[in-house]
């Protein structure tokens, strides 16, 4: 039987949605993976060879994430590093990939980054990102060119072998650089003979019975479970302490004290109630323990001299072999698998849901600000246990761990005009507003973002609607008036640029506020190129109606009547 050449692609890139702080455009970068990196890399597998595309996030792997990191940026075959946004652990990896291997590195990014100097002796292959998606052409147009070069790679590392190079950090330091390469590990003395791979080869196996049969006594040291069960100031929690997700909890601990709410019981009060209740487990803390008691009953079984291949039939250990099988079943789920269930809850609009799958994602990766964000809109969409409450917990999350006043986030921004646009329904209107209408303007005016628009020039109008001076409403209305002109010129723009398919979100969602603009500026009354908006938004959402839209915009139509009663003439 012919053997399977397996080699690996590590792919350097952020997940989620990042947004570029130079131009403020907000970019989906999982989209880019799944429609092309991976899909690329898929099309090699023959029955002799495959290649296995990867990014940190698709696998499973306990403490942190480090070690692992820099394990794959050294031994995989090929890297692709995704630039676009210049997110800085992209940036930073691709320069630690370049230091450690002189070849077999494929820069990308998409058209509208704005590279810093040092880039500009970088070979980078570039493509056009509509933002929430790809257009269809642009994918086959890429996949191709993306193709070519793996092809060119393997074809030159075949032909050369270590001569080839393609790192900056080798081309201009070549006589004095020679590649790494990876030391055999020793056993330490406080291991098992046998157990000297890592938990993540156990955790990561597709097969969970090839785990439990071959794998499981052979792979896990007895220092590794220690390190899954210890906190980083080195005493071992108890298996109370682990399971509580202590990211999110001291999140809301703060936000709670911040609001006057220190004296309740977060688990008990609020978002965070009952919110690992209605889903499966996705951890291995569970697992942890159950292999820290296999590992205690292995070495008293090798000190009594049995051999390896008994050891599954001892039915203490046997019991314990299949405890983890169940387990690992259970809760086999990596960070991206996590994200993209925390985003299916949250399009069906089970908020309890999401906010606890990205709670554990959290855990996982406490410094996403993608993740952040979510748990920030979760938490004041779900309304718990009330909606000001939530609207307060919100707000001291999104300044403690976004800082809208710092940042040129977009999605940051957008957020932050959300919560106090809410909160001026319900409290300190004048204020509110007032903070409202300051975060989406910063995202509208920096960001050019039609969102951050249409939602500035409806505080323009509210303001207008409060105003009893005659030049405060005509300057909130006027303000709201030039917004509403530009968001359709910024809509139309957007639209060019991306695929206008049902399945694209950002195309429906683009033509609403364009719609909206229109019906603004028309004074309510739709005309025929509002109508005919409203046709091609039909086309391609089915839920869509004119009248229901009409309908959800009678607030907006309604101020517009009241201010232009204010206005003389």
């Amino acid at each position: 039987m012919a053997t399977t050449t397996k080699l690996s692609c590590f792919v350097i890139t952020g997940f989620g949605e990042k947004t570029d702080l130079a131009t403020g455009r907000v970019l989906n970068l999982d989209i880019v993976y799944k429609k092309i990196l991976k899909p690329v890399c898929d099309s090699f597998k023959t029955d002799t060879f495959e290649i296995d595309c990867f990014r940190a996030c698709d696998k499973l792997y306990t403490g942190t994430i480090d070690a692992f990191m820099y394990k794959w940026i050294l031994e995989a075959d090929i890297a692709i590093a995704d630039l676009s946004t210049l997110n800085p652990n992209a940036v930073y990896e691709l320069g630690v990939r370049y230091a450690l291997k002189p070849f077999s590195t494929i820069v990308i990014s998409e058209k509208g980054l704005k590279f810093p100097f040092d880039f500009s002796h970088v070979l980078i292959q570039q493509y056009t990102h509509g933002g929430n998606d790809i257009e269809d052409a642009e994918v086959a147009r890429f996949s191709k060119t993306l193709t070519e070069l793996i092809e060119w790679i393997l074809e030159k590392q075949k032909a050369e072998g270590d001569k080839c190079n393609d790192s900056p950090v080798y081309d201009y330091l070549k006589a004095d650089l020679f590649p790494p390469k990876r030391k055999k590990k020793r056993a330490g003395k406080s291991e098992v003979a046998g157990w000297d791979k890592t938990v993540s080869n156990v955790l990561q196996a597709a097969d969970t019975d090839e785990v439990i049969s071959r794998n499981l006594l052979n792979k896990i040291s007895q220092s590794e479970i220690v390190d899954i069960i210890t906190d980083d100031e080195g005493h071992v929690m108890s298996e109370t302490e682990i399971k509580e997700n202590t990211v999110l909890r001291k999140m809301y601990d703060a936000a709670y004290s911040t609001i006057g709410l220190g004296n309740r019981n977060v688990v008990e009060y609020g978002p965070y109630e009952d919110i690992f209740s209605k889903i499966p487990r996705v951890s291995f803390l569970g697992t942890s323990y159950l292999i820290k008691d296999l590992n205690e009953k292995i070495i008293k079984e090798k000190k009594a001299g049995t051999d390896d291949n008994d050891m599954k039939d001892i039915p203490a250990i046997a019991t314990l072999l299949e405890k983890i099988k169940t387990n690992l079943e259970d809760e086999k789920m990596c960070l991206s698998e996590l994200l993209d269930k925390a985003e299916e809850k949250k399009n069906a609009n089970q908020f309890k849901e999401a906010l606890a799958y990205y709670a554990i994602a959290l855990q996982r990766d406490p410094s996403s600000r993608f993740i952040i964000q979510r748990i920030v809109l979760m938490t004041y969409k779900l309304t718990e246990p009330d909606e000001l409450t939530a609207l307060k917990l919100a707000e001291n999350l999104l300044h403690n761990h976004l800082h809208p006043d710092e940042q040129i986030d977009v999605e940051t921004l957008g957020l932050a005009g959300a919560i106090y646009k809410r909160l001026a329904k319900l409290e300190n209107e004048k204020e509110n507003i007032r903070k409202a209408l300051r975060y989406y303007e910063k995202g509208y005016v920096i960001c050019e973002n039609y969102y951050n628009g249409i939602n500035c020039a409806f505080m323009y109008l509210l303001n207008a609607t409060r105003s009893t001076e005659h030049l405060d409403i005509m300057t909130n209305y006027g303000n709201a008036q030039k917004i509403w002109k530009r968001v359709i010129e910024i809509c139309q723009d957007e639209l060019s640029k991306i695929d206008h398919s049902p399945a694209n979100r950002d195309y429906i969602w683009i033509l609403q506020s364009e719609a909206q603009a229109r019906l603004a500026l028309n004074g309510g009354v739709p005309d025929a190129e509002l109508n005919d908006l409203f046709d091609r938004i039909a086309k391609v959402d089915n839920a869509f109606a004119a009248n229901t839209f009409l309908k959800q915009n009678e607030e907006l139509v309604e101020m517009i009547r009241e201010v232009q009663k204010k206005i003389p003439g």
